[in-house]
Formats: structure tokens, C-alpha cells, sequence
């Protein structure tokens, strides 16, 4: 009994000193006629709204001047000529109001290139607009006598339905979830999705409705601290449509390169995760930021205006970010150069997942303005595999080939080539740091050209069956991350990596991919030998190194279907950085209490 009661006073105790806070389940009400069109966010009684609505309850329309008709989901797109107001609305959107001209003085300030093309596109205004009826984007029965046309010109195509986001058929009649809301296509079983919003059931929310519960501090205004040390767990913030929404990139067009799809295949997975994601973030190791950045700059464009906002709007409305400035929380910068382009606030705060590993100091010849460290740091940013969905080169036949080679022991008779490239060379020494050219140059000198390789400028048509009968692949980069290791891994071919100063995805020290298990590194000094060096490898080394690809390919597929496990790959390389994180806390609470009792 006794020891009962020095466990409860202990607790106590504690309690008092602030070691252990409480949170409590506690849903927020929203305003009355939220959920009639959009969800109410019970962590924060915000109303969660479709593109274009704001409001306590989504009542109030801020992109109506851009919709054609009342049940037009609305776009901030060129495509179709809109009224010149919507294009001052999406500026407002996307810029932040500046009004900018064809010239483009400040390009980089806006988060979507919509934003800055506006001035390019063609648009109209009514001759006598009636001020009692709303302003909309649908032209008037007579076009040629009521309206006037401003700027630049009309397309040119011959008439065709082009849907909106969740809609095709020749007449655009049938809703398409799997794009829409590629996220969830059926928004969990709890809701309905339209044109990238999932409109949920009463009592869920959140993207993807994946949200039915709440917490609270037991004592307002603090931020308690729960914390677990041994076990991920992560919460993902739920961002308003103004901040980050999967929108169409233009009127009717709202595809994406699959090539750059791996952050979605990570949403989607997760939201499915019950073990690690959770609801609540006071104990929550690592927050997930889905700014869904590819959607605002593609593959090329600078995200710093779209990671800012995000980034802005987490750390005002939450109160984690600030805890640790950033370096608990994680973001996707899966376009070329990942954060290559990043100023130096950005680079020493949040994770960056990229699939472009470039580090070292004053790296010459890249064009990477960062010198210090190049494009990412190691030891807090992940490196992760890209996603390999070309038609003709998805692996289905993966999981079947390499159960074949293990049986062979890794031995595969049918690969006569030495090696094979197949793609652009560039002219500038940025490009692929210069290996394409260098290999080209080299294979240019040799009188005759050995035959067992193949070398080629351009595309060619049997790609697939050169990945399947060569012994190695040549896998460069190119102005950023390529596909070539992906491809080489997934077919079998071992991976020639030449790519100076530049990490693989999952790559040790400071992962878990033993890469010398199952590929060759050389550098751009080494290219001069290569053929040489590729000829030493005995018949036997050949086996063992497709035998480490047998172990680890799983690591470089996304595709569950197809025997992937990349997503669970990423989590591991989280879960490292968490441990990274804890260890420097612990070392520095550690030497904080020893100095602390030394001046005592």
C-alpha cells in the first residue's frame, strides 16, 4: 500500500513540475451550415472548404467571377478566356495581389505560374454590366454586342468538351474520382469526392476524410508533451485550399507526370497507416507538411513562394513548428533539383524529401547557387527513390525475374551486352556533370567500337529489351535526378553510377542501402577505363552483386502491387532522422542539467 502511495505522490509531483501534461479528446463546433459544403475541422472549428469558398460556413464564393455556371468547380486556368476580372482574382490568389505585366519583374514571388501569365491571356468584360447580378465567367448569348475583349488572342482549337477536374465523357457527364482525388478516389468510404475535395460524412474531415477525432490541451495555452521516443508516430496538417489544394494546373488539364508521382504514392499510403499516423499531434514525433508542391511548380519552377506559404501558415496556426524551428517537420521537393534552388533559412529547417542527393562544398559546374553544401544535407534531408510508371517499362514482371535469378543463384546467361545508354547527351558540362558527353567522346576514340556495347543519342524503341540483356546499365543524372538507376534496378541490369557528389536514394553512411552490394561506382575521372574496369568483373562477382539486387529492389519500387516497399523504406529513413533528432536533445539536455549543477 505503501508503495501505492509514493507512486501516486510521485506522480503528483511531476505533474507540478510540468513533466507530464494531459490532453484531453475535445471536438470544436463549427458555424451552423458547414457541412452543407464542407466539413467541419473538429481539431480547430474551422469549416474546410472546396476551391473558391470561404467563410464560417463555405458560404461566401471568392472565385465565383471565374466559374462559367453555378455547379463550375472554377479554375484560375487560360485555356478558356475568363472575365478579366477572375484574372485579377487568381493574381490576388497566386501573387499576392501584385499586379504584374508581360515582362515579369518579380517572377519568384508567386507560388503557381498561373499567376504570372495571366497578363497573357485573353479575357472580356460585359459593355453594360448589371451590378445586381454577380460577375461570372459565362459569356452573354450575344457575344459580339455585349461584351469587350482585351489582350492577346482566342484559341484557335476546333470545338471539343475538355472536363473539369472529376468529370470526362464526350460530354463530360461521368465524374472521375481516381484523378480528382487520386489522395483516397472513394475519400475513405466516409464522403464523396468532387473536383479534388472530399466532401465528408458529418463527423469527418480532413483530406481524404481520414479525420474523425480531436484533442486539447487539459490546460489551455500550454503545449503538452507526449512525445513518444521509441515509436514514430507522425501527424499530417490539414491545409486550407488557399494554401495547398490538388487543383487543375490549367482549364481541363489536370494530369500529372507520373515520373514525379512518388509524394503521392507516400498520401496515399499513409492515410492509410494506422500504426504511425496519427490524430494527435501532442504526441506526434514528426509533422507532415502536404504542400503538394509539385502541383504549383511542376518539375522546374522555384518553390520557394509555395514552401513559404505553407511553411507561414503551419507555424502560425500551430504551435509545433516553432518547438523545434522546423526540424521535426517534413516536406516533398520531388521536381528535378529538389532543394537545390532553396536559400539558407530553408535548408537548415524542415526535412526535405528530393530525389536529387547532391552535396559537397563549392561544387564547380553545377549551377547550384547553394555552396556550402550544395542541395541538400545528409544528415537531415532524405533522399528517396523516384517512380518508374513509363507504359512500356512498368515492373510487372520484377518480382517473377528476380525469384527466377535467385534460383539460378544470380547468374543470367542472356545478358551478351557489356553495357547501354540510351537518352540525351546535353552540350553543357552541367548536364549529367558531364559523363553523358564524356562516354560519348570516349566510344567516338575506339576504332572499331566494341560490339557488346551500345550507345545511343536520343530514344530508342527497344529500351526495354537493352535494360534485359545487358550486364550493366549506365545510370548518370541529368539537369537534376533521373530514372535510369530505377529502371536498371527494376530489369535486372546492375546499375553503372556515375554521378560525382551525389547520394542515392536510401544511401549509406547515413541510411541503410549498401550500395556496393549491388552496383558499381565510378566517377568522371574513371570514364577513360571504364571498359576496362567493367571487362575485369568475373562472371561470379556478376552473380553476387544481382543477387544484392534481388535483396534490396523492393527498396526502389512504390507500387505495392508490384511487391514495392518504398513507402515503408521512407519511414525507416524518418524514423532515422528522429533518432538523430532525439540523441542531439538528449546530449544537450544531458549537458545543460551537468552545467547547471557545476554552477551550482
Amino acid at each position: 500500500m505503501k508503495g501505492l502511495v509514493w507512486v501516486a505522490l510521485l506522480l503528483a509531483i511531476c505533474s507540478a513540475l510540468g513533466f507530464q501534461e494531459a490532453v484531453v479528446k475535445s471536438v470544436k463546433q463549427c458555424a451552423p451550415g458547414c457541412t452543407d459544403r464542407g466539413n467541419c475541422n473538429a481539431e480547430t472549428g474551422d469549416c474546410e472548404c472546396p476551391w473558391g469558398y470561404t467563410g464560417q460556413a463555405c458560404e461566401v464564393d471568392r472565385m465565383a467571377v471565374c466559374r462559367q455556371t453555378p455547379d463550375d468547380p472554377g479554375s484560375c486556368g487560360t485555356l478558356w478566356p475568363k472575365h478579366c476580372d477572375c484574372y485579377q482574382t487568381c493574381q490576388r490568389l497566386y501573387c499576392g495581389g501584385r499586379l504584374l505585366r508581360v515582362q515579369y519583374e518579380s517572377v519568384d514571388s508567386c507560388t503557381h505560374e498561373l499567376g504570372e501569365y495571366v497578363f497573357n491571356a485573353r479575357c472580356w468584360m460585359l459593355r453594360n454590366p448589371d451590378s445586381s447580378i454577380p460577375s461570372s465567367s459565362r459569356l452573354p448569348l450575344n457575344v459580339t454586342s455585349d461584351t469587350i475583349w482585351y489582350e492577346h488572342y482566342a484559341r484557335e482549337d476546333r470545338p471539343h468538351c475538355m472536363c473539369r477536374k472529376g468529370f470526362n465523357g464526350t460530354s463530360c457527364e461521368s465524374e472521375d474520382s481516381s484523378e480528382a482525388c487520386w489522395f483516397s478516389p472513394t475519400c475513405g468510404d466516409r464522403g464523396h469526392c468532387r473536383s479534388g475535395f472530399c466532401h465528408c460524412r458529418q463527423g469527418f474531415f480532413g483530406v481524404g476524410c481520414h479525420r474523425s477525432t480531436a484533442y486539447q490541451p487539459t490546460n489551455p495555452g500550454t503545449l503538452p508533451d507526449l512525445r513518444p521516443r521509441s515509436k514514430l508516430k507522425i501527424y499530417m496538417y490539414d491545409l486550407p485550399w488557399e494554401v495547398a489544394f490538388p487543383y487543375e494546373y490549367n482549364d481541363g488539364h489536370f494530369g500529372r507526370d507520373k515520373m514525379y508521382a512518388a509524394y503521392e504514392y507516400f498520401m496515399t499510403y499513409f492515410l492509410q497507416d494506422h500504426a504511425v499516423r496519427t490524430e494527435n499531434p501532442y504526441e506526434a514525433n514528426l509533422f507532415y507538411i502536404p504542400m503538394l508542391a509539385y502541383f504549383y511548380i511542376a518539375n522546374v519552377r522555384n518553390p520557394v513562394p509555395q514552401v513559404t506559404l505553407a511553411l507561414d501558415y503551419v507555424r502560425t496556426k500551430w504551435p509545433f513548428y516553432n518547438r523545434t524551428g522546423g526540424r521535426d517537420h517534413f516536406y516533398f521537393l520531388t521536381g528535378d533539383r529538389g532543394a537545390c534552388s532553396t536559400p539558407r533559412w530553408l535548408q537548415d529547417s524542415c526535412i526535405k524529401l528530393v530525389h536529387f542527393g547532391l552535396q559537397g562544398e563549392e561544387l564547380p559546374g553545377t549551377g547550384v547557387p547553394n555552396r556550402e553544401y550544395g542541395c541538400v544535407q545528409v544528415k537531415r534531408d532524405l533522399v528517396i527513390p523516384p517512380i518508374n510508371l513509363f507504359t512500356d517499362l512498368v515492373p510487372s514482371e520484377t518480382q517473377a525475374y528476380y525469384k527466377w535469378l535467385v534460383s539460378k543463384k544470380g547468374y543470367d546467361s542472356n545478358r551478351k551486352l557489356l553495357f547501354f545508354f540510351a537518352g540525351g547527351v546535353g552540350q553543357v558540362p552541367e548536364y549529367s556533370g558531364g559523363v553523358r558527353q564524356a562516354i560519348k567522346g570516349l566510344l567516338s576514340s575506339l576504332t572499331p567500337k566494341p560490339e557488346d556495347v551500345e550507345f545511343f543519342e536520343g530514344r530508342v524503341h527497344n529500351y526495354k529489351e537493352l535494360l534485359q540483356s545487358s550486364k550493366f546499365c549506365i545510370a548518370p543524372y541529368g539537369f537534376g535526378w533521373g530514372l535510369r538507376l530505377i529502371q536498371a534496378i527494376e530489369y535486372g541490369c546492375i546499375p553503372l553510377i556515375i554521378q560525382d557528389h551525389v547520394y542515392q536514394p536510401f544511401e549509406r553512411p547515413k541510411d541503410f542501402l549498401p550500395y556496393e552490394e549491388f552496383s558499381v561506382r565510378m566517377g568522371l575521372v574513371d570514364i577513360p577505363y571504364m571498359i576496362e574496369l567493367l571487362r575485369s568483373y568475373t562472371e561470379a562477382q556478376l552473380a553476387q552483386l544481382r543477387l544484392g539486387m534481388a535483396k534490396y529492389y523492393q527498396a526502389f519500387i512504390w507500387n505495392r502491387e508490384y511487391g514495392g516497399l518504398a513507402y515503408e523504406w521512407t519511414l525507416a529513413g524518418l524514423e532515422r532522422r528522429l533518432a538523430h533528432m532525439n540523441s542531439e536533445y538528449y546530449l544537450h539536455h544531458h549537458h545543460h542539467r551537468r552545467r547547471r549543477r557545476a554552477l551550482d
